[in-house]
């Protein structure tokens, strides 16, 4: 009987072998899979950071890599040249929908951030349209409205530094001010910081994005798993922020549908798109209702800020670990810019950026690469087979972005775990090309990050204004703060301590 049972499953085995190996033949190279958990073993030795493992396993099989991780096929893309090469195709254009991407949207393919198809095509190009008309994306516009926020932050920090010897705790501290930045042009609403119901909001969503994680995660490998084990897979959580997410939405679309003139003189994001689901009730086929308004508005309230204040408390965190960086910054700021009190304008780069403050910039591209807040992004998914390099990529599978690897490539940065902003200056002061690569963090190709220019100019005018009128430090006689982050969709700083002092 035992006998029977030991041949039955080695014949089996010897099957599954077979007949992987033979369909995999023609895949990006990659890791020997076991039934079932596929490349989760190899993977979990490497190391429990999913975006870490596939970078150690792309030293071993290259810079396109097949992995199976459970039941989800994927290949990892690990170089800044085949992301270039691959992601701007049509072919690979989808995204992966599954799991946690399911529920926060309903069970549909909604939203902009992680649909296909279409109708995400129109949707995009619409919020495009009616942001810029409110000042997204134009320059001049953002950075009025971060002018205006960077008064109260001023005024935060200047009241911090004379109380219990200036010693602020740097958890969440930038999230009230971004997201008030993105939300006067969304709905044409700004929160006081110290709102707690905001900041309530913003808890559960940072909580949102450290549960679960792109491309490697438990979920991923076994989407129907979190139904068995709402609780361990972080299941529960995940679902309770999105009720409350998709509850802020409805609170939004309520207040402004109160007032009744979004129909004739709207003043924000918010009203042309409730306009647009009046213009088209009736249309079975539109894509503008209800649901979509709520899924559009976590799109930007997820991607919107969280990154930016994440990269913002990073580049603070590096300022007080490297005070000899950080008196560089200010040195080269107040030789160029007396004023203080005047924030720096990245639409000034010819002027100021490139000529003058080319230290200060090349600081915050360090910044940017050390922290690297999103080194999975969201899955894309081949949308037909396409092939790239005589390896095929089969219709439906994943395609996962590994910005990590970009950013500690020790062939192209040498010591890429230290911070050193030297790396992104020539011999004669002016930036050189390692500038360029930053760029892949925010994606590449048509599914590009719509965000990308709000992020720059945003984190560029908090960076430099900080730095012009506070000096950081750290708190003596605790231990260093570390720079390893919480693990999750987002990368974030863990909460340290720091003292603020005002500059003369």
């Amino acid at each position: 009987m035992f006998a029977t049972f030991f041949t039955c499953v080695v014949s089996a085995l010897l099957i599954y072998y077979l007949l992987t190996k033979r369909r995999n033949r023609k895949l990006p190279p990659g890791p020997a899979r076991y039934p079932i958990l596929g490349n989760l073993p190899q993977m979990a030795k490497a190391h429990p950071f999913g975006y870490r493992a596939f970078h150690k396993l792309s030293e071993q099989y290259g810079e396109i890599m097949s992995v199976k991780v459970g039941l989800q096929e994927m290949v990892v893309l690990s170089s800044h040249k085949v992301m270039k090469a691959i992601l701007d195709k049509d072919e690979v254009s989808g995204r992966l929908w599954t799991g946690i991407l399911e529920d926060r949207s309903f069970g549909k393919e909604l939203g902009i951030a992680f649909s296909s198809g279409d109708l995400q095509k129109q949707l995009k190009t619409f919020v495009i349209k009616a942001l810029r008309e409110f000042g997204f994306g134009k320059s001049a516009s953002m950075e009025s409205i971060v002018e205006l926020e960077l008064e109260c932050m001023d005024k935060r920090l200047r009241s911090a530094s004379k109380v219990n010897g200036g010693k602020v705790l740097m958890e969440r501290f930038f999230q009230p001010s971004l997201m008030n930045v993105l939300w006067t042009m969304m709905a044409a609403k700004r929160y006081d910081h110290d709102d707690p119901k905001l900041t309530k909001l913003l808890e559960i969503n940072s909580g949102w994005f450290q549960t679960g994680s792109f491309g490697s995660g438990i979920i991923t490998a076994f989407p129907f798993i979190r139904f068995l084990f709402p609780e361990w897979t972080g299941y529960s959580s995940l679902m309770h922020g999105n009720r409350k997410i998709h509850q802020f939405a409805r609170d939004i679309m309520q207040e402004h549908r109160s007032r009744g003139t979004y129909k004739t003189d709207p003043q924000s994001f918010v009203d042309v798109f409730l306009r647009e689901i009046d213009n088209q009730d009736g249309d079975l086929t539109t894509a503008f209702t209800d649901e979509q308004f709520m899924i559009i508005c976590y799109d930007m309230f997820q991607g919107g800020f969280e990154t930016s204040s994440n990269t913002l408390a990073f580049a603070i965190l590096y300022m007080i670990l490297n005070p000899e960086v950080q008196t560089k910054v200010q040195e080269e700021l107040d030789s160029v810019c007396p004023s203080k009190k005047t924030p720096i304008l990245l639409s000034q780069r010819t002027k100021y950026e490139i000529a003058k403050l080319t230290y200060t910039y090349a600081t915050l591209m360090e910044a940017f690469r050390m922290s690297n807040i999103l080194p999975i992004s969201g899955p894309r998914k081949a949308m037909t087979d396409y092939t790239y390099d005589g390896y095929v990529i089969p219709k439906g599978t994943a395609i996962t972005f590994n910005t990590y690897s970009v950013m500690r490539s020790k062939e192209t940065w040498g010591d890429p775990d230290k911070f050193r902003p030297e790396r992104f200056l020539n011999p004669d002061g002016g930036l050189n090309s390692l500038v360029d690569l930053i760029g892949i963090s925010w994606g590449h190709g048509r599914r590009s990050c719509i965000g990308e220019i709000l992020a720059r100019t945003t984190v560029f005018m908090y960076f430099t204004y900080l730095l012009h009128n506070f000096s950081f430090r750290r708190v003596h006689d605790t231990k260093l703060p570390t720079t390893e982050p919480i693990y999750g969709i987002i990368l974030s700083p863990q909460p340290y301590e720091l003292i603020v002092e005002q500059r003369s």
